[in-house]
């Protein structure tokens, strides 16, 4: 005959386990809290850290204040002697590939292409195929004010102003446009988020 006491008697192995596992689940976060302050935890967020070189202090360009008088946009510029060869049309397609991607806040950059020398219309046109939300100017004072500060001036460059039209950050010729990108959602969220 089947002995039904044998099936209601407990595991003796369950309540060690019950135990440890309470134990484990105790013990888990102390030990990732610990291991958090040590120095062997360098894990620091990607969105903490700008791609671009900031720019201290910001270079203020009064002549382009006054020909863009506007202030709901941030600008990405392109800098270059007036002819736009390879290079700065590749630029030129890079920064309207970032404006792109910047979603629903596309309408908040604007892109510019400064020029040391009288832009030839050949070129306007080239660039107004390229995309026709380009500003083109033509500024040697503008020019000059920034290679004061920069230590030289290179096609394929992209620099980054603010909505007062100041240079605040640099991306040298062989910069990663993910970069750039990442900078710009990061700096056009947190401009949406801070209190007016």
């Amino acid at each position: 005959m089947h002995d039904k006491t044998k099936s209601n008697t407990p595991k003796q192995g369950n309540g060690r386990v019950v135990i440890l596992a309470v134990f484990a689940a105790f013990l888990a976060p102390v030990l990732i809290a610990l291991l958090m302050q040590s120095s062997f935890w360098s894990y620091q967020p990607e969105s903490s850290k700008a791609h671009g070189q900031l720019i201290k202090p910001v270079i203020a360009l009064s002549e382009l204040q006054q020909a863009i008088p506007a202030r709901d946009k941030w600008w990405l510029l392109t800098i270059d002697d007036g002819n736009c060869a390879e290079i700065c049309e590749k630029t030129l397609i890079e920064m309207r590939q970032l404006r792109k991607a910047a979603g629903r806040h596309t309408q908040e950059i604007g892109l510019l292409y400064l020029s040391s020398n009288p832009i030839d219309p050949a070129v306007k046109q080239r660039i107004q195929t390229i995309e026709p939300k380009f500003q083109q100017l033509s500024s040697t004072a503008m020019h000059e004010t920034i290679s004061n500060t920069a230590s030289s001036l290179a096609t394929g460059e992209i620099w980054l102003l603010d909505r007062d039209l100041n240079l605040f950050m640099f991306y040298p010729e062989d910069h990663n446009a993910t970069g750039i990108r990442k900078d710009l959602k990061r700096i056009l969220t947190w401009a949406q988020e801070k209190p007016e």
